[in-house]
């Protein structure tokens, strides 16, 4: 019997503090905001949580970064809703998505949105959480 994962927002996994609130396996499902590509291949990408499911906590995040070294999904663009399971961990102070280990667990679709949310200047160590760095934002 194959039991379906539990699906958690992202605020849930980074939590209000300085490093996640959840660890371990965990399985999201968000909008690409960018991909970061490392010698032509993809090693990761960033999502933000649809609008409709974002908190309203200004001290949680409703982004982060998913790590797939060079193992990314070709077709996985700005835009695309994607699922992904992975292993969260802390890496130089900001929380990740390691889905190495989950190759077969990440899908997509097409025509996904969010929209572009105010900077924001707040001082924090993660590029994740209050900085805005990953999530859209206001030119």
């Amino acid at each position: 019997v194959t039991v379906a994962p539990v699906v958690r927002a992202i605020h849930e996994v980074q939590g209000r503090g300085p490093s996640a609130a959840i660890t371990g396996t965990v399985t999201v499902s968000a909008v690409v905001t960018s991909v970061f590509e490392a010698n032509d291949a993809r090693d990761g990408f960033f999502v933000q949580e649809p609008d409709a499911e974002q908190d309203t906590d200004p001290l949680t995040s409703e982004g982060l970064f998913v790590f797939c070294r060079g193992g990314c999904p070709g077709a996985v663009q700005p835009g695309d809703e994607v699922t992904v399971t992975g292993e969260v961990e802390e890496f130089f102070d900001m929380t990740q998505i390691d889905t190495t280990g989950h190759r077969d667990r990440t899908s997509r679709s097409e025509g996904a949105s969010c929209s572009r949310r105010p900077a924001m200047s707040a001082p924090t160590k993660r590029w994740n959480s209050a900085s805005g760095k990953g999530l859209l934002s206001a030119a």
